[in-house]
């Protein structure tokens, strides 16, 4: 498995057994949300993780892309998923993907990252944290 890797969207890396990713564009349409997930997948073997993700340079993303990133294909490998964000902005997209979306996985808001973390590493498993050292 690569634990860091990148492409013109996303960066993501795996840390203590968690997935990180840090989005790099400011519009999120869904043909980046299907690159995304895509390049998500691929990158981690098909294997479930708990997720921290940063919204931080997303400042619009379309009905369509949230629909798929809370899809069965969208969520596929993610066993809980904390969002960071860190403008209005932000929470409203995150918003509209909690209720209208409903993502597969328990999945929550933050807009304090270390509470984020703490949320989401209840969910590592020893098989994460052996995928993590594998």
């Amino acid at each position: 498995m690569q634990y860091e890797s990148e492409n013109e969207y996303v960066k993501i890396w795996v840390d203590k057994g968690i997935l990180n990713g840090v989005y790099k564009v400011r519009d999120v349409d869904l043909g980046i949300a299907q690159q995304c997930v895509d390049f998500r997948l691929e990158r981690t073997d098909f294997r479930p993780f708990p997720c921290y993700i940063e919204m931080g340079s997303i400042k619009t993303m379309t009905k369509e892309a949230r629909d798929h990133f809370a899809s069965e294909r969208g969520y596929s490998g993610i066993v809980a998923c904390a969002l960071l964000v860190d403008s209005s902005i932000n929470r409203l997209i995150g918003n509209f993907f909690l209720r209208i979306s409903k993502p597969k996985a328990p999945t929550r808001l933050f807009t304090d990252k270390s509470k984020a973390i703490t949320w989401v590493t209840q969910f590592v498993t020893a098989e994460h944290q052996m995928a993590h050292n594998s």
